[in-house]
């Protein structure tokens, strides 16, 4: 049976992306790694090399043991992306999130929770424009007054907070695209978000469709939910 490891920097991931995979992927066995100290200091000390070290060591060790490994923490997404330089299944959780919505005509608005998600996602995103030969059109929204909600556990509030964020700055740009909810804990939010005028997507199912792609191609059986 193909295997999956997810990465995770919360303890909630783990029922958000073991449900997913449960209806999406009922033929790979999923194995989940929660580090919550890793985002913690990636937050008091930025990714520093010491914890590149450490995160990109664990993430190619999972990588010679699994299928694919998944990297769901935004924050660690650039240690991811190198890591998999040499591993080659190593998904970054918000690079299929970014692809989507940078093909998109028109203005993207990026909403984030946490400061030290800003550089990481913009750079993405930056990149993949370049990647797909288009100049960057974005905006930025950050939902900080959301974060402590999450850190709570209040999921509602969380979400309610996120959306009272969002919607101004989605209403005030008359190019609008796309919204890209750019942390996976904000897949919450997208539901709240859905009678604005323009798509909403959230990384967390784009990012498990995208690590049973790279199965695919490593077992060479297409799959099947």
């Amino acid at each position: 049976m193909p295997r999956i490891l997810c990465l995770h920097t919360a303890d909630i991931h783990v029922g958000t992306f073991g449900k997913l995979y449960a209806a999406m992927a009922s033929d790979v066995a999923v194995t989940h790694a929660v580090r919550t100290d890793w985002l913690a200091e990636a937050r008091r000390t930025g990714l520093t090399e010491t914890l590149r070290a450490g995160v990109g060591a664990f993430l190619r060790e999972s990588a010679s043991q699994h299928n694919a490994v998944l990297c769901t923490c935004s924050t660690l997404g650039p240690i991811a992306e190198v890591a998999n330089a040499s591993a080659g299944n190593i998904i970054r959780i918000d690079t299929p999130l970014m692809l989507k919505a940078a093909a998109h005509t028109g203005t993207v608005l990026v909403a984030f929770c946490l400061e030290s998600t800003r550089t990481p996602t913009l750079e993405l995103l930056e990149a993949t424009y370049a990647r797909l030969g288009k100049p960057p059109r974005f905006q930025t929204g950050l939902c900080a007054e959301a974060w402590p909600f999450f850190e709570r556990g209040d999921t509602e509030g969380f979400a309610q907070s996120i959306a009272t964020s969002i919607r101004p700055a989605a209403t005030a740009l008359p190019d609008l695209a796309c919204i890209a909810l750019a942390q996976a804990s904000m897949a919450v939010a997208e539901h709240l978000l859905q009678n604005l005028a323009v798509p909403v997507y959230a990384s967390p199912r784009l990012a498990v469709e995208a690590t049973l792609q790279v199965v695919a191609q490593s077992t060479g059986v297409p799959h099947r939910s």
